[in-house]
């Protein structure tokens, strides 16, 4: 009926903790966790599986760093990985000449991405690049001179996983 996307994270006091002590356990960075959770994202919605979590929630022992000894944690991998494919979206019109896009004010956090990553990351290749708000534009739509196109289109993953 749904899923839950966890990334392994290494909590202290684990099985799995004594295996990361010894060396026989790599977990994955942030980065490589962020990119899977967004695919898999993209795959469920691609089937219509509704994902209702994305990273473990929240909470001081995690915070605070000392429930985590290693792994992928982050407060908010679900926006990460969300705006990962926003990312990929954006990248793709960019790539195809596009200088401004439009977004529905709901969705600007996470097309800009957290800590405005995405624009920054955008900027290096495209400098022009913008991104603006419009309330006329659909939910989960990138709207340009170009007409609008959802993001699930924008950011496709293979659909046979690659």
């Amino acid at each position: 009926d749904f899923l839950r996307i966890y990334p392994t994270v290494v909590l202290r006091h684990t099985r799995l903790a004594e295996l990361y002590l010894r060396g026989d356990y790599v977990p994955w960075s942030l980065t490589a966790a962020v990119e899977l959770g967004a695919e898999m994202l993209w795959h469920c919605r691609h089937h219509a599986v509704p994902v209702i979590r994305l990273g473990l929630q929240a909470s001081a022992g995690l915070d605070r760093g000392d429930v985590v000894l290693a792994g992928p944690y982050h407060p908010a991998f679900g926006q990460l990985a969300r705006s990962q494919l926003w990312l990929r979206a954006l990248r793709s019109l960019a790539r195809n000449g596009v200088a401004q896009v439009l977004v529905h004010p709901a969705d600007l956090a996470e097309a800009v991405g957290n800590r405005r990553r995405n624009l920054a990351s955008l900027h290096q290749e495209y400098p022009a690049f913008g991104v603006r708000t419009d309330a006329q534009v659909p939910r989960q739509t990138l709207g340009s001179d170009q007409g609008h196109r959802s993001l699930q289109e924008l950011a496709a993953y293979s659909s046979t996983g690659g």
